[in-house]
């Protein structure tokens, strides 16, 4: 018997089943998950590139700004489909920590991206 409690809260002092508890916790599933996962909507967005492609598609498809800094290995960078069991995920691999870092960037705001380059600048050989 537990008494039933939300976020560390007592809620009621009656005393209930930890059966009866957990029922209004948790649904239980009436049929069985088939394994992997269907994919999900966002992942149709995507398309396996590598290289320039890569860059070029990232450009095209979701604007991010890929023109305002340098990659150290362009060639290097590859978007790909990783199968998990909640279904595919597209996953962005790049060719050294700083083109990682600035692909982290494009995901936070172009200013960040800015930012980065002025910090950088002096990685770069042009």
């Amino acid at each position: 018997m537990v008494t039933a409690m939300t976020a560390g809260h007592v809620i009621s002092t009656e005393k209930i089943s930890a059966g009866e508890y957990l029922s209004y916790r948790y649904k239980a599933l009436t049929e069985p998950v088939t394994l992997p996962l269907p994919d999900e909507p966002f992942t149709a967005l995507w398309k396996e590139a590598a290289g320039e492609d890569a860059l070029q598609f990232l450009s095209d498809s979701f604007k991010l700004p890929v023109d305002k800094f340098p990659l150290k290995s362009p060639s290097a960078l590859k978007i790909h489909f990783a199968s998990t069991e909640g279904g595919r995920i597209p996953v962005i691999s790049t060719g050294c920590h700083d083109d990682f870092c600035y692909m982290e960037a494009l995901d936070v705001i172009e200013a960040k991206v800015a930012e980065l380059c002025q910090e950088k600048a002096s990685d770069f050989v042009i």
